[in-house]
């Protein structure tokens, strides 16, 4: 569980790390090539998410509110291996705030902070 501390008040979220900078894998670990990053952050329009696949196997992206609840998932498996994009929605969908963005394939996961503005 990671903990989040927001306007004061102190928010758990299952297994999502809070950094604004794309999260990757050291090199040499099975995930090293996934990584995730949100464009356009904070949104207003369009949620378009940059990412990158270390194998063809299954894999999800999903996003999650700041109480941990999750408002979006994808299964982006089939994109195969290598760097992709792919819009999943747009801002005026969710209410304004703070959402994270993970990535998960094989039992490793990254994940990316998005601020969505109304």
């Amino acid at each position: 569980m990671s903990s989040l501390d927001i306007a004061g008040r102190r928010c758990t979220l299952p297994h999502i790390h809070s950094e604004t900078a794309p999260t990757a894998v050291p090199t040499g670990t099975p995930s090293a090539a996934l990584a995730v990053r949100v464009t356009s952050n904070p949104a207003t329009g369009p949620l378009a998410v940059s990412f990158s696949l270390a194998a063809r196997n299954a894999a999800r992206i999903e996003m999650f509110d700041v109480r941990g609840q999750r408002v979006l998932t994808r299964d982006v498996g089939a994109f195969g291996r290598g760097a992709h994009r792919l819009e999943i929605g747009n801002a005026k969908d969710y209410p304004s705030g703070v959402y994270f963005v993970r990535l998960t394939q094989s039992g490793h996961s990254v994940s990316s902070r998005l601020v969505l503005v109304r």
